[in-house]
């Protein structure tokens, strides 16, 4: 609770960041905001700005995680298949393992951008489903 009050009082306070806008056509920034979320993850203290930057990044792939499902759950009642026997969840069109996490794609993003930096420019959508393709290929 003290850390939403802490973030609420960030957006008032600071009209840069209430107004900021993070672009998703390049992967640079998200890529930036993630490393952050990934370091508060691992139990590291961060400031009041880099805590919302950490955010934004959660949010994104944790929006990107949850339509993905949905789309997977609506596919499945279409098909008439059921959730329990899936050996992998469907992210993005890529196969996951059936326990796979948001934070757990945020950390595949980074490596991958960690690794390919020439990507950067590329769009966060376009690195996000490219990561998960790299290290989680579908099995037929």
């Amino acid at each position: 609770m003290k850390k939403i009050l802490v973030i609420i009082f960030a957006f008032l306070l600071c009209p840069n960041i209430s107004s900021a806008k993070t672009s998703t056509k390049s992967s640079a920034k998200m890529h930036r905001f993630c490393k952050l979320w990934i370091k508060q993850d691992n139990g590291q203290s961060l400031s009041q700005i880099n805590t919302t930057k950490a955010i934004v990044c959660s949010w994104y792939f944790k929006g990107m995680f949850d339509s993905s499902v949905v789309v997977q759950v609506m596919n499945n009642i279409k098909s008439g298949k059921n959730a329990s026997s899936l050996k992998q969840a469907r992210l993005n069109g890529m196969c996951a393992p059936k326990n796979f996490s948001a934070g757990q794609w945020i950390r595949v993003f980074v490596k991958y951008l960690d690794d390919n930096p020439q990507y950067l420019n590329k769009s966060v959508s376009i690195n996000s489903t490219a990561a998960l393709g790299k290290y989680y290929r579908c099995k037929r």
